[in-house]
């Protein structure tokens, strides 16, 4: 065997060994993966991550591993394995039943590349019974894919009733205000009331405006 196999060789079994342990640390896998999604190297997760059984990791940092099937799922979802994102959310809702960030993502993965909408708005659905009466981001976020699903189904008489769930929007962060006004603005034009769309289309547009104005400012 030639001294160039030899070190190619050696190359490959330290990275191979590099790899292992790397994986098997929770800590370390978790940074890595959340590394890798922040920019946007959902393909890189699932190359590295891909293999790893998750479930071997030690049964005292089972928060750990739903999070890592989490961000494992959401790699799935964002290059459109639909079917694989699935597996490991389910399996991660198997271990905690009421995390509201995996039922989002399920419920998205259930909408863009399921195109399950029945099941998307089960899962988001899900968030709201365990948020319950908050106005949190995970409530506010459920409430809008569901206004969502039910305008484009064109049942915008219940699409009005889950946003008229939500709080005044005047009393929302300006970034929220807007997200809630299109809803409003989608939902009113799908029923056929175009003034009141206008109107909201509108407003979004004012705040939006004054938003970025307020932002240039030195």
């Amino acid at each position: 065997m030639s001294n160039i196999i030899k070190r190619i060789l050696v190359g490959f079994l330290v990275s191979a060994w590099a790899f292992a342990a790397h994986a098997a640390d929770p800590d370390a896998a978790l940074s890595r993966m959340r590394e890798l999604l922040a920019q946007r190297q959902a393909k890189e997760l699932i190359v590295e991550f891909g293999p790893v059984d998750f479930s071997a990791w030690p049964a005292g940092e089972m928060k750990k591993t739903v999070d890592a099937l989490e961000l494992r799922g959401r790699a799935y979802f964002i290059v459109k394995e639909g079917r694989r994102a699935e597996a490991d959310l389910k399996q991660a809702l198997g271990i905690d039943p009421k995390n509201i960030v995996v039922w989002l993502t399920r419920g998205e993965n259930y909408l863009r590349n399921l195109e399950d909408e029945a099941q998307a708005l089960t899962c988001f659905e899900e968030v709201t019974r365990i948020t319950g009466a908050s106005h949190g981001w995970q409530n506010l976020t459920a409430a809008l894919f569901r206004a969502q699903i039910l305008t484009d189904q064109v049942r915008a008489d219940e699409a009005l009733a889950e946003l008229k769930r939500l709080d005044d929007p005047s009393n929302l962060p300006a970034t929220w205000r807007i997200k809630v006004l299109r809803a409003y603005g989608h939902a009113y034009a799908s029923q056929g009331n175009d003034s009141e769309a206008l109107a909201q289309f509108r407003e979004a547009l004012r705040v939006e405006s004054e938003t970025k104005r307020a932002a240039a400012k030195p």
